[in-house]
């Protein structure tokens, strides 16, 4: 019996990774997870045709240690160019910037390369920086030539090494001209990246964050629903240099993964983007905020720290809508206060107003002040009375999902006593989250301890001891979405 064609390509698309939301693959998926796929395009030309596009629907690149530079990225391109109909099924695309110069001995065939360079309908200005005539002098951003080839795509992962292809990247993410572009604004159909939702830069962080104003074109795109921002210095300094979008923005979703961030950051962001939803904070430490070259480490100030008190102001002003939000400081405070004196001591204050907030994942430092480390990695849970508690008049009233950055692992007893706790009704799910895994020792913890909930690595944890990146305690009975 012979199945249509478009039977088999639904059939080939539940073969591969379903995830709307993620740029990236875990290290498990990448090795490799479209085996089954690539295995049923070598039955008949037929199946390969039909799963071509199919593989490369999610295209990611990964350095290997065997590899040589730039191969896998370098072979991408020369499918992508002798193949356009492939290029036009890429949705989401993961890889940093590479350079390609005219010495390389993995460049593909030039004459192959100038004829599709020269059909790509892109700016003059971009055209005009990505001329083959700048291999001969300093190479080319291979980047750039890959967004104007995929302009169908969804999901950008791009990690940005060079400062001087910051803006160019993301003057083409935003889909917009750049400084004294010469064309006049028109549509172009390798540029604009017209369904592209999801933005995710890692940008360039040694020796100091990027500058927020080198990537501020993405931050202007209105039709964004979410944008990842790493090693990024967007103090409050930099507020006043980012123009404000002409349109009101789509995004829902924001993550600033080790970046240089203060109160001013968090109320620009908040009014900039009304419809944000989900809201991620990471500081980085204090170094990263300047040039170590232009500072004076002799004193014990630091170049910027993190201050909760007025954080927590505007937070409570402006932060009623966010329904998820975290803010992770341990790793700026402990290699920031390790040698200055000046330790905040403010505290966040209470997110009891925040009564849209559904999930949290704040340490409970900023709400409830410094502790001793007193406590042992290897927890005998009798240390724990079941008089302990936690002034849950500081959370939110509707909080479903509470995550506890853990670095010392000391709250594991907080976390108990949320769960014996009564007055958070709707939550279902307290998470600690350890700093690169720990060896726990529990032991078995008693039902009558936690009436009505459960831990998922119960059985692993009673029976020997594990490293552990996060230990989650969920009420019973389990509901799928917590698993």
């Amino acid at each position: 019996m012979e199945f249509p064609e478009e039977i088999w390509t639904g059939i080939f698309s539940h073969l591969i990774p379903q995830k709307p939301d993620a740029f990236i693959f875990t290290a498990e998926e990448i090795n490799f997870p479209y085996k089954n796929l690539r295995a049923l395009s070598l039955v008949s030309h037929k199946f390969r045709r039909l799963a071509q596009p199919i593989l490369h629907r999610n295209v990611f690149v990964v350095q290997c240690t065997n590899d040589p530079p730039r191969q896998r990225e370098m072979k991408l391109l020369r499918t992508l160019f002798r193949s356009p109909s492939l290029a036009r099924a890429v949705r989401s695309l993961s890889l940093a910037s590479f350079c390609i110069s005219e010495n390389d001995p993995e460049f593909p065939d030039k004459e192959i390369f100038l004829e599709v360079f020269q059909s790509l309908d892109i700016p003059s200005l971009l055209k005009g920086q990505l001329d083959i005539k700048s291999f001969f002098q300093r190479g080319v951003d291979g980047v750039p030539v890959l967004l104007a080839l995929t302009a169908a795509v969804q999901h950008v992962d791009v990690t940005i090494s060079e400062w001087h292809w910051h803006e160019r990247i993301s003057h083409q993410l935003a889909g917009s001209m750049q400084p004294d572009e010469p064309d006049p604004p028109r549509n172009y159909s390798n540029y604009g990246l017209a369904d592209l939702k999801h933005i995710s830069i890692t940008a360039e962080s040694s020796p100091r964050n990027t500058y927020i104003s080198y990537v501020e074109p993405v931050l202007k795109r209105s039709d964004l629903t979410s944008l990842r921002l790493a090693n990024v210095n967007w103090h409050s300094n930099w507020v006043g240099a980012i123009p404000r979008p002409s349109q009101i923005c789509n995004l829902h979703s924001l993550t600033l993964d080790d970046c240089v961030v203060d109160e001013v950051t968090l109320k620009d962001i908040l009014t900039r983007y009304p419809k944000l939803r989900r809201l991620s904070l990471t500081c980085s430490e204090s170094r990263s905020a300047i040039n170590p070259d232009e500072y004076d480490w002799s004193g014990d100030e630091a170049p910027w720290y993190w201050r909760s008190g007025p954080f927590g102001d505007v937070l409570r002003e402006h932060g009623r809508h966010l329904e998820e939000f975290a803010l992770l400081t341990d790793h700026h405070r402990a290699f920031t206060y390790s040698w200055v004196t000046n330790y905040d001591e403010t505290l966040l204050g209470s997110f009891h107003d925040l009564l849209s907030l559904r999930r949290m994942e704040v340490s409970l430092r900023e709400l409830f002040g410094r502790k001793d480390k007193d406590r042992k990695v290897n927890i005998d849970i009798s240390l724990f009375p079941a008089n302990l508690e936690v002034d849950t008049g500081l959370l939110p009233p509707n909080i479903e999902e509470i995550v506890i950055p853990d670095r010392e692992c000391v709250y594991l007893g907080e976390a108990l006593a949320l769960i014996r706790g009564r007055s958070l009704t709707k939550l279902r799910r307290v998470t600690l989250g350890f700093a690169g895994g720990r060896l726990w020792d529990l032991k078995d913890i008693p039902d009558d301890e936690i009436p009505g909930w459960t831990y998922l690595e119960r059985d692993l944890l009673d029976t020997r001891p594990v490293k552990v990146f996060f230990l989650h305690f969920v009420k019973l009975p389990i509901e799928t979405s917590l698993l």
